[in-house]
């Protein structure tokens, strides 16, 4: 493609001998003009091996510099600030460090999966099951040489975990599914989960009534409301009534109206590519707060606009490919740093104008979540407890502004909707704005945000997908992962159709490019949760195994020997 043009901007491309996009020129139409949207010219380059070297953007350049084996040791801002990365002879990451001020240390066991990560004061531990999965965390005040005793096999880690020095710890406990079953947290207790027989999440279990939560859904997983006298069709998906709360659509499938009770209104506006540019909020008639938001041309919101309550917020935001890397208000910055190739945060560090950085650190749940922010003496200073879809229901702790939420969304104060690269997310009904941008590819719900929230994440707001427990599985150590189908669609290949029951196990041998050829089977002694398609890699070249989420189609195939 050399040119795309609709109706708000005309764009020009231009691409390497590989095929590689290396710029993107935008000049905006009238209307485009009207809704904000500005000429701007985005640019990469890449060296001879492929490998990117520089992002060219209207925010600034940022620089990319790689060792022999490729992975990236040097991060160059705009500012001239680098970051930089430390690896283990193994190739993992051993320490993030902002121009030689370290951020984190992180030290790994023999299977290469962290087990100890500093953050400031607090060194934060972590354990797992035999599956790979997070079975324990905490942070600890204690002395480096006293929690090197967890990896003591004589030592009781539950008993450190609960120990007087940790103002942080969490458990998690999963069922034969690998489905998030209990969690046992020091600051908010013990709640539990239950399922449907195809994942879905049925109920979150406080132990009161307050917090507790239990779910119905209809066939195509559109959240069903108990007020209602009976449960009623969600045509296209979308959810007409939910509580107290209306929503009206526009033709194209996009939310343009919210109203919440009697008194709240909401009203939104969308470019010609749905994406969302302006929202408005009136409370009694009266208009409480405004935004605007501006996007780039590969749909990153390179800046918002926002007036609440006769105050206004200007944002810029600064992206590391599909991560948002810094975000920018006048006089102050934050630099965000996340886990290997994760969207889950690990730190941030705020730079006020004329005053010393100061680092804060995220204690995230098995998911990614934050939870806390300390700072660099230990400190929370905050705290957030979620309701199962991600709104906040309530802040222990607010000492400083956090808006990170799940995997790749980012909370909008002006509207309370969560960012999610590129989509919207309403955390109330658990649902998008506007349909997936990728269509059925990712999932026969164009709305639907995923089935679990305790297990799957969709930080670019396109297709859910399990967390990648690969970075801590022993099966995963020392091989990639295989190319995996990004739809949640029955796999439809060669050979007769079987149906595979949930949890059931099944082997894939290949050889050379036969990568479609399944066996349905029992005879696997490790897997690695994840999406119901094909499968993942064993330490062995010819075997793939995956456990099925859910009942559905697939093909089977002969055994290749």
């Amino acid at each position: 493609m050399l040119a795309k043009v609709n109706r708000d901007a005309g764009q020009a491309f231009e691409y390497d001998d590989a095929d590689r996009v290396l710029n993107i020129q935008r000049l905006p139409t009238s209307t485009g003009k009207q809704l904000g949207i500005t000429d701007e010219n985005l640019s990469d380059r890449y060296e001879l091996l492929g490998r990117l070297t520089q992002e060219l953007t209207p925010s600034g350049v940022v620089d990319y510099k790689y060792e022999a084996r490729s992975n990236l040791i040097t991060l160059i801002l705009p500012d001239g600030r680098k970051v930089n990365h430390l690896y283990y002879g193994s190739g993992h990451l051993h320490q993030l460090n902002l121009d030689g001020q370290v951020i984190s240390d992180m030290e790994r066991d023999d299977l290469h999966r962290e087990v100890y990560r500093t953050q400031g004061k607090l060194t934060s531990c972590f354990g797992y099951d035999a599956m790979g999965r997070k079975a324990w965390q905490f942070a600890s005040t204690l002395p480096a040489e006293k929690l090197s005793q967890v990896q003591n096999p004589g030592i009781n880690t539950s008993l450190l975990v609960e120990h007087a020095y940790n103002p942080i710890h969490r458990r998690y406990q999963y069922d034969p599914a690998g489905e998030l079953v209990r969690t046992l947290d020091k600051l908010r207790g013990e709640i539990k989960y239950e399922y449907e027989a195809n994942g879905q999440l049925h109920s979150r279990d406080t132990g009161s009534l307050v917090g507790s939560e239990e779910f119905r859904y209809d066939p195509a997983a559109n959240r069903l409301d108990f007020n209602a006298r009976q449960f009623e069709k969600v045509k296209d998906n979308r959810i007409k009534r939910w509580r107290d709360q209306e929503y009206r659509y526009d033709p194209w499938g996009n939310l343009i109206e919210k109203r919440s009770g009697h008194s709240k209104l909401q009203n939104f506006a969308y470019d010609c590519e749905n994406r969302l540019v302006r929202a408005e909020t009136l409370v009694n008639g009266k208009l409480e707060s405004t935004g605007a938001y501006r996007y780039d041309s590969l749909g990153r919101r390179i800046a918002k606009t926002a007036e609440i309550g006769g105050t206004s917020e200007q944002k810029r935001f600064l992206w590391q490919g599909l991560r948002m890397l810094r975000e920018e208000t006048p006089g102050q910055s934050i630099l965000y740093f996340y886990e290997p190739g994760s969207y889950a945060p690990l730190a941030r560090v705020d730079q006020a104008e004329g005053q010393e950085q100061k680092v804060y650190y995220f204690h995230t749940d098995q998911i990614g979540t934050p939870l806390e922010m300390s700072n660099s003496e230990g400190e929370i200073v905050w705290q957030a407890t979620y309701r199962s879809w991600g709104a906040i229901e309530s802040l222990a702790v607010n000492e400083i502004e956090q808006n990170l939420r799940f995997q790749g969304q980012y909370f909008d104060y002006d509207t309370g909707l969560h960012y999610n690269t590129l989509r919207y997310y309403d955390p109330e009904v658990g649902k998008f704005l506007t349909q997936d941008p990728i269509g059925l590819y990712g999932g026969w719900n164009l709305y639907e945000y995923t089935v679990n929230p305790f297990t799957w994440v969709d930080p670019l707001g396109l297709c859910a997908d399990t967390v990648k427990w690969g970075n801590h599985s022993e099966a995963l150590v020392e091989v990639n992962p295989l190319k995996e189908w990004s739809g949640r669609m029955p796999i439809t290949l060669c050979s007769r159709m079987v149906k595979a029951k949930r949890c059931e196990l099944f082997l894939i041998r290949v050889r050379k490019f036969w990568k479609d050829m399944i066996l349905i089977g029992t005879r696997v002694k490790r897997t690695w949760f994840g999406r119901p398609i094909l499968g993942t890699q064993l330490p062995t070249r010819e075997k793939y195994t995956r456990l099925w989420l859910r009942p559905m189609p697939v093909a089977q195939g002969p055994e290749i020997a």
